[in-house]
């Protein structure tokens, strides 16, 4: 007999494992086989995002994304797929959307999304320390 790991006994525990930084929404365009839509993107890390939307699109779906990083003038422009959905459960549910996972990302574009990622949440070690 065998011992689950963690993430066997709990699979969403597999799913976290890079720190989420949290946005003031972040506008994202998406293009799905031409159709091009508009969402709000509430969290990031350095693997993907998560954007708000009441049409979330099917689990395997590729996606191409672009967005700014906030409080800065870089674009980040990348290839991503829809790893899990959040249907809209009612009022008091969680926000209806998508978790994306960037697939094909430049080699700039993973520099700049790292260093952002880690810069904001060093602003929130801060936060919490005190300093």
């Amino acid at each position: 007999m065998s011992v689950p790991s963690p993430a066997e006994e709990n699979p969403q525990d597999e799913k976290r494992r890079n720190l989420r930084i949290p946005l003031r929404v972040l506008r994202v365009e998406t293009k799905i086989q031409g159709d091009v839509f508009f969402g709000h993107a509430t969290n990031i890390s350095k693997t993907g995002l998560f954007i708000q939307t009441a049409n979330p699109k099917p689990t395997g779906t590729k996606v191409h994304i672009r967005f700014n990083l906030p409080d800065t003038q870089e674009k980040i422009a990348c290839l991503a797929e829809v790893s899990w959905i959040q249907d809209y459960t009612g009022q008091k549910g969680p926000q209806p959307g998508m978790g994306l996972k960037f697939v094909e990302l430049s080699p700039e574009a993973d520099h700049s999304l790292n260093r952002f990622v880690e810069e904001q949440a060093n602003e929130v070690i801060d936060d919490f320390s005190g300093n």
